[in-house]
């Protein structure tokens, strides 16, 4: 029998701030999502693992891969080549299965996807511990509720920018302008 554990986020004032969120109902769901993506940054290593040459090599195979599997077939040997994995990689990896069900491009649409699926890792180390009567959601369908909304939230904000990045520094500059957008700071 397989175990899981799930990892809290680390004690900081910045996760102290998004905890607030999940107890009080007056913090909007916007300002929560903020608060998590400002709290992401300073996680040692998040930053530079989404503005990372791995990353922007996923971005660019999803604009040349004509099928999900292709990408990932492309994303995998790239990443055993260089044997630089990690969480935010395989979220990039999960990410692309869910890109190429859009009507957008698949490398378009990835990059909100990208950030979806991390807002949703982050809501998930924290927010399943405030369902109840000392929390901000009464059941967990209500917690559902809120992830999703944090979802669309973040999706919405990254979809608004509109540049493609064609180098790895494009990418990397990409990333900034978007946890700028999402957290307000990088």
């Amino acid at each position: 029998m397989g175990t899981s554990v799930n990892q809290p986020s680390p004690p900081t004032t910045g996760w102290a701030a998004v905890a607030a969120g999940y107890v009080h109902n007056q913090i909007p769901p916007e300002r929560v999502a903020t608060e998590i993506w400002r709290a992401a940054q300073s996680e040692p290593g998040f930053v530079d693992a989404l503005a990372s040459p791995m990353l922007f090599e996923c971005y660019t195979s999803l604009r040349t891969a004509t099928t999900a599997t292709d990408a990932i077939d492309t994303l995998t040997g790239d990443i055993l080549r260089s044997g630089n994995n990690s969480v935010v990689v395989e979220f990039a990896k999960r990410a692309v299965s869910l890109a190429y069900g859009t009507t957008e491009p698949a490398h378009v649409s990835w990059r909100g996807i990208l950030f979806s699926q991390l807002t949703d890792y982050f809501v998930s180390r924290d927010a399943p511990g405030y369902v109840g009567p000392n929390g901000r959601f009464e059941s967990v369908s209500e917690l559902a509720a809120f992830k999703k909304t944090l979802k669309q939230r973040v999706t919405s904000s990254i979809r608004t920018l509109t540049t493609d990045p064609k180098t790895p520094k494009q990418w990397a500059d990409f990333v900034h302008a978007a946890l700028r957008k999402v957290g307000g700071s990088t």
